[in-house]
């Protein structure tokens, strides 16, 4: 896109007024402010040295700046780093900076209206709802037409309109060739009395990790605007959040094959989220990365911790200890410690008190926590799903500690698909869901989860009560 004319204030540099320099605003391919070049004539001696000499950063980095567009729109960002500095043509010095987060500096006016949310890389295989597309010129309005390309969820009794902006075009885009980061889909819904950026973007946040995990891209909310009723954007802000390239993704595990199951599969993970947000980001994250990196050593390695970590939520014993509740106040005993170490160093001079201090260190591991496949046992035990074999567990320890991957009696390629099956169902049974899934291990076809699942026991309480 070409850049924009623009006057760019700068906070006082040294002086009592702003510092006021032209300029451009260039926008990134999503039409988004990504960088700004600073014609540097009118600073001082010292800044201009600076920037000659490649310094430029040392005034100007982190520094926060409001750009006038020659149309009189303002937008207040920051610069985040100076990128490098030139001259032009005429010996003027230019400044390439890269901004991070940006909006419009004019203050929200409307009280009505709409959120609009803008998704990256969101790919709908089809929606539930249709839109109407207005008749091509000079063909009767009646002949217009409609795409199903809308899925309306109800998130804590309101309603959130998720919608494909590109359904209908994505066969003239090869998913392999887009290197970036784009926004494909808005999700949106009205505005209500106390809203805040941040209260619609702890929303929007949350949906889009469960799309995340549901389509295997990376779905983030990039932009947020206000519309009024009359459609026009009355403020908005670029987050500046990172987002992986469109062609970075795997093969959905949850995808709308039946109307209702993206959404059905959102408003019953949602609560779920929201009822631990921090672990359940973190690990939603976790598994994406899983899909974007190359190397079966790095995704089976990233899949062992994710299998761990479900462990450590899911697979605790009922008394919280493995072993004996009253053990590591024993072994806190002077006597005990005493007692061990004299037991040790008689078979050997080499024994030393911080060996044995580790030792009673690493029993009270022991007490604390099962092992690391018989966490996995029990988690499975608790949603339903039979437990994987003591080979596909037994590979992790020399995978992690020494890197190298030998699984016993199967292929690299079958042990990640049965680790990578394993850690998708746990996930998607702590997030409630019953209805179709699908990972590589199950072939070409997806499988309906809840014909998957073992027979419910007294021990295996609802998913959404232990997550």
């Amino acid at each position: 896109m070409a850049p924009i004319d623009a006057a760019v204030e700068l906070q006082a540099l040294g002086n009592d007024a702003p510092v006021v320099l032209t300029g451009k605003l260039l926008l990134d391919h999503n039409g988004e402010p990504a960088e700004l070049e600073l014609h540097l004539a009118g600073l001082g001696e010292d800044q201009i040295k600076k920037a000659a000499e490649g310094d430029a950063d040392d005034f100007l980095g982190k520094r926060a700046v409001v750009v006038r567009l020659v149309d009189g729109q303002e937008i207040s960002t920051r610069i985040e780093v100076v990128r490098n500095t030139y001259f032009d043509s005429q010996g003027a010095i230019i400044a390439r900076c890269q901004v991070g987060r940006a909006e419009s500096a004019t203050p929200a006016a409307c009280v009505q209206g709409t959120w609009v949310l803008r998704l990256t890389n969101l790919k709908l295989r089809i929606g539930d709802m249709k839109s109407e597309t207005p008749a091509p010129p000079g063909v009767p309005e009646h002949l217009r037409g409609w795409k199903l390309d809308k899925i309306v969820l109800t998130i804590s009794g309101r309603e959130w309109t998720l919608r494909d902006e590109m359904f209908g075009q994505w066969k003239n885009q090869s998913d392999r060739e887009v290197h970036v980061a784009l926004e494909t889909a808005t999700l949106t819904t009205s505005i209500a009395a106390g809203d805040t950026p941040d209260s619609v973007c702890e929303v929007g946040d949350a949906i889009a990790a469960l799309l995340t995990f549901a389509l295997a891209c990376s779905v983030r909310v990039t932009k947020v605007e206000q519309v009024d009723v009359e459609g026009k954007t009355a403020w908005w802000v670029v987050r500046n959040v990172f987002a992986y390239p469109f062609s970075r993704r795997g093969f959905p595990a949850i995808d709308n094959w039946n109307f209702g199951t993206i959404r059905g599969f959102v408003e019953r993970a949602y609560p779920i989220v929201s009822s631990d947000r921090k672990w359940w980001l973190a690990t939603l994250d976790m598994f994406m990365q899983v899909h974007v990196n190359p190397y079966l050593e790095t995704k089976s390695m990233l899949l062992n911790i994710l299998a761990d970590r479900i462990a450590a939520k899911l697979g605790v014993s009922a008394d919280g200890a493995e072993i004996d509740a009253a053990l590591d106040a024993r072994m806190e005993s002077e006597e005990f410690g005493c007692a061990l170490h004299a037991l040790f160093a008689k078979e050997s001079a080499n024994w030393t008190e911080e060996r044995t201090r580790n030792l009673i260190s690493t029993v009270k591991m022991w007490n604390a926590r099962p092992s690391f496949a018989e966490g996995i046992r029990r988690a499975c035990k608790v949603v339903r799903l039979k437990p994987p074999t003591t080979k596909l567990l037994g590979t992790r320890h020399r995978l992690m500690h020494v890197g190298e991957l030998h699984p016993p009696d199967m292929t690299l390629s079958d042990y990640w698909k049965e680790l990578e099956a394993l850690v998708l169902l746990l996930i998607a049974r702590m997030l409630d869901h019953e209805d179709y899934v699908y990972a590589a291990k199950f072939g070409s076809s997806q499988i309906r989860l809840s014909d998957y699942l073992e027979p419910s026991t007294p021990e295996s309480p609802p998913t959404s009560e232990k997550a």
